[in-house]
């Protein structure tokens, strides 16, 4: 289960619900320590927000024979964890939006299990920050790693 604040105004005050205890995050979101993230931090203030190519996912789901939306997740993050706003799919931008638009008569799709899920994140990054914007993720990365996870399952 998953809380979210809302608040338009942008102040956000410290909450703890009843009976709730603090989730740890997986060490594989923190891709490469702390001197990675003070890189890309620096990078993203100097050179801006990096843009992921639609192409991206694609190419990611090509590579792993994973479901387009299921690239796309890993690529741009999960719809559903935007599920209490009233259009959630307007949370991201207009370009990918086609990927999470699924016909009401499909059956639901699967999710990756959280940890493969992370594991590729964590693949997608590359060892130097200024790659991100210099080449983009490491798809090729992704894909071994998704191979590698699955290839006795």
């Amino acid at each position: 289960m998953r809380l979210l604040e809302y608040s338009p105004d942008g102040r956000f005050t410290p909450f703890e619900p009843p009976g709730w205890e603090p989730v740890r995050v997986h060490p594989a979101w923190r891709w490469g320590g702390v001197e990675w993230v003070a890189e890309f931090r620096r990078l993203l203030a100097g050179r801006g927000p990096v843009a992921f190519p639609l192409s991206l996912a694609h190419e990611l789901a090509e590579r792993t024979d994973l479901p387009l939306l299921e690239a796309a997740e890993v690529c741009f993050g999960r719809l559903v964890a935007y599920e209490a706003f009233p259009e959630p799919i307007d949370v991201f931008p207009e370009e990918i939006r086609p990927f999470y638009a699924v016909p009401e008569a499909e059956e639901p799709w699967g999710f990756l299990p959280p940890d493969t899920e992370r594991a590729l994140h964590e693949a997608l990054m590359p060892d130097d920050p200024a790659d991100l914007w210099d080449r983009g993720p490491d798809v090729a990365r992704a894909a071994a790693r998704y191979r590698e996870l699955t290839e006795n399952t």
